[in-house]
């Protein structure tokens, strides 16, 4: 008996078992949240990922680092794994995010996402690190394009990361039409800011 109640404990607690809020957070559709404070910048892109048999399967978090000027952040980034996530605006969806960042030098540092049903963390290597830098410069809407991940190696071990241009992928301008109407952001979209 004690090991029947060990096992659904364990299972419970393993992410095996989905979330009450899982059927509303599956149609909630992406959304940005209203300019928080003024001078901000809306980051918008996707990412799509290769992982092959044995590597990541989905990619549910991206993560970047400002190296310069002003004071360092140490990570910002939008996920798929938010606690009380039903209460917010959905930031990730389908490979698509939505990330609000004051002026800067930004660099990608680290994706997070999962392979064979446990969490994993792919850490961009120092040169690919400094090829993604980017710049903002004034508060707009910066559509960073799409990231692709694939795998390297057989098991999972290395991957090689390309950006192919927005307009490669039909349906993401209105994706993020769609993602900024009524808020602040929309103006930005009609070209004036």
């Amino acid at each position: 008996m004690t090991r029947a109640l060990l096992l659904a404990l364990a299972l419970s607690t393993s992410g095996c078992f989905f979330r009450l809020s899982d059927p509303v957070w599956a149609f909630k559709s992406l959304r940005a949240d209203e300019p928080v404070l003024p001078g901000r910048s809306l980051v918008f892109g996707s990412l799509e990922v290769d992982g092959g048999f044995f590597g990541v399967g989905s990619l549910d978090g991206i993560w970047l680092r400002r190296v310069g000027p002003g004071e360092p952040i140490e990570l910002a980034g939008a996920t798929e794994e938010t606690l009380f996530r039903v209460f917010g605006r959905r930031e990730m969806k389908d490979g698509h995010y939505l990330m609000q960042l004051p002026p800067g030098v930004y660099e990608l540092v680290l994706f997070t996402g999962r392979g064979w049903g446990k969490p994993a963390e792919l850490h961009v290597g120092e040169d690919a690190r400094v090829s993604s830098r980017f710049t903002i410069t004034r508060p707009g809407i910066y559509d960073m394009g799409i990231l692709r991940v694939e795998q390297r190696s057989a098991f999972g071990s290395t991957y090689r990361m390309t950006t192919l241009p927005g307009s490669s992928r039909p349906g993401r301008e209105e994706l993020l039409r769609d993602a900024v109407a009524g808020t602040g952001w929309e103006r930005f979209l009609r070209g004036s800011p």
